[in-house]
C-alpha cells in the first residue's frame, strides 16, 4: 500500500448511506474472491484489484472507468475529475470552504478557494438572496 503525500493525506472522510453500502458489498464480494484465489492471493488491502489480490493498474481503471460512465450516458469524465466534481459540488450547495478544504487534504482553504474559485461567482448571487431572504427584503 502506498504511504500517503502527507500526513493530512490519511484522513477519515464520511460517506452518504448508498456509497457505504455499495462499498461494504464491494468488500464482500472481494474478499469471496479472496477465499476462491486461497494461497494465490497476493498481500495487501486494494479496492481495484485482480482475481487474485494484486492491484490494478491506472491504466486498466481510467479505461474501465471511461467505459463504464459511457454506458451510463455521461459526458467524458476521468477519475481525477471526480474529487474536482465533488469539491465543486459542496461548494455550490453551500459547504464552507474550510469543510471542503478539510475533505480534500488541502493545507488550507486560501488553496481551495484558489482552485474552486469558478464555483463561486453564481454563489455570491444566491448567498445575497438568501440574506436578503432573512432579514424580509
Amino acid at each position: 500500500m502506498k504511504v500517503p503525500k502527507t500526513a493530512r493525506s490519511a484522513r477519515s472522510l464520511g460517506l452518504d448511506g448508498a456509497t457505504a453500502a455499495a462499498l461494504r458489498d464491494w468488500r464482500r464480494a472481494q474478499l469471496e474472491e479472496r477465499l476462491r484465489a486461497g494461497e494465490a492471493w497476493a498481500p495487501g488491502e486494494w479496492l481495484a484489484a485482480d482475481e487474485i489480490g494484486r492491484p490494478l493498474p491506472n491504466e486498466h481503471v481510467t479505461r474501465r472507468f471511461a467505459e463504464i460512465a459511457a454506458e451510463a450516458g455521461l459526458p467524458p469524465i476521468t477519475v481525477p475529475m471526480l474529487r474536482h466534481s465533488h469539491a465543486a459540488a459542496l461548494l455550490a450547495v453551500g459547504e464552507s470552504p474550510r469543510l471542503v478544504a478539510e475533505r480534500l487534504g488541502h493545507s488550507s482553504v486560501a488553496v481551495t478557494l484558489g482552485t474552486y474559485a469558478a464555483v463561486l461567482p453564481g454563489m455570491q448571487r444566491a448567498a445575497i438572496d438568501r440574506l436578503a431572504a432573512a432579514v424580509g427584503v
